[in-house]
């Protein structure tokens, strides 16, 4: 395999286990915030952090544009292209649970 091919799924990977990071802490703070809730958590209200998880695939670019950019300014272009390859797949993997729940 080539050193950019290389690099590119290694920056896919990136992302991969950004967004894993991300979403662990999330879930794990809203999990602990929605058992906080006046009847626990089988009050509706506690379904609002599960909601916004849904949506990781645009809160991602909280992390991924300065990955890019970091990538970008240590001159590894490959890795940054693979970064956003890995937002890319991310993203339409969200767009396609959402919208399979949409139109259960």
């Amino acid at each position: 395999m080539t050193s950019d091919r290389r690099q590119v799924w290694e920056g896919f990977g990136v992302a991969w286990w950004l967004l894993f990071a991300v979403f662990l802490v999330a879930f794990a703070a809203f999990t602990t915030w929605s058992d906080w809730g006046p009847e626990g958590p089988t009050d509706e209200w506690t379904n609002i952090p599960m909601i916004l998880l849904s949506y990781s695939g645009l809160s991602q670019l909280i992390y991924v544009v300065p990955c890019y950019v970091f990538f970008l300014k240590k001159n590894m272009p490959s890795l940054a292209k693979g970064v956003l390859w890995g937002a890319l797949s991310i993203f339409v993997l969200n767009l396609l649970v959402y919208l399979l729940w949409l139109f259960r």
